[in-house]
């Protein structure tokens, strides 16, 4: 498999049935994790989960669902 970038300097890759997450400064790699096909399935459950859930609000929000005053003053900018 060739490696991809994901984001934020931060590429994947599979080496012998393992995933294998990289960072890189764009020189060289700063550090890599190797995880098991195991662990890969417990990361995929986790972010299934995530997901499924409401997104975070802060403290101090102002979209629609947080406050409807703000939202009908027509201010659209989000905090989360």
């Amino acid at each position: 498999m060739t490696k991809i970038y994901l984001g934020d300097g931060v590429y994947a890759d599979e080496q012998s049935g393992n995933l294998v997450l990289t960072t890189e400064n764009g020189i060289s790699v700063t550090n890599e994790i190797v995880l098991e096909p195991e662990v890969v399935s417990a990361l995929q459950r986790f972010l299934t989960k995530l997901s499924e859930q409401e997104p975070p609000h802060q403290a101090g929000c102002i979209c629609a669902d947080c406050s409807g005053t703000n939202a009908r003053r027509g201010n659209t900018r989000f905090n989360h």
